[in-house]
């Protein structure tokens, strides 16, 4: 099963993580032969681990859950790209900037991760990542549609 966060756009809003839980959906399923429903938090949480200016710790609150998997981190050659030519804050972040998830004015925020696909403890997830083509990859072009980029998440049953 592939699930994918399409991002969509929303105004930022301060303690969206723990006021707003409507900003992403559950994707929940059932697969045959289960006695648990097989639940993906898809969100769009404005929450970066490291950088920006969301309240520190903030999705670590719900990373670092019991019932969450949040070992699969999603990375892309793009983003990494991204941050090294644009320089600007992202020369000073502390984050993985391959783990970055959208792409912001780099004179303030930078390229952040702030989309997440976090699915439930004990899936089997067989990887993750972001669609964040280099410059000289095919798709590349397309990534002017939104800050955001996708975040996909591959889980077996």
């Amino acid at each position: 099963m592939r699930i994918v966060d399409l991002p969509t756009q929303h105004r930022r809003r301060p303690g969206a993580i723990q006021k707003n839980p409507g900003f992403g959906q559950i994707a929940e399923r059932r697969p045959p032969g289960r006695q648990v429903a097989v639940t993906v938090r898809l969100q769009y949480f404005f929450a970066d681990p490291r950088d920006g200016d969301s309240v520190q710790g903030a999705i670590a609150q719900l990373a670092d859950a019991p019932w969450i998997d949040a070992s699969c981190v999603p990375t892309s050659a793009g983003a990494l790209e991204a941050a090294q030519q644009q320089g600007g804050v992202n020369d000073r972040q502390a984050g993985d900037p391959a783990a970055d998830t959208s792409d912001f004015d780099d004179r303030h925020a930078g390229n952040l991760r702030l989309d997440y696909l976090l699915p439930s403890a004990g899936l089997e997830v067989r990887g993750c990542g972001v669609f964040w083509p280099p410059a000289h990859e095919e798709g590349h072009d397309l990534l002017d549609a939104s800050d955001h980029r996708l975040v996909w998440l591959d889980i077996a049953f």
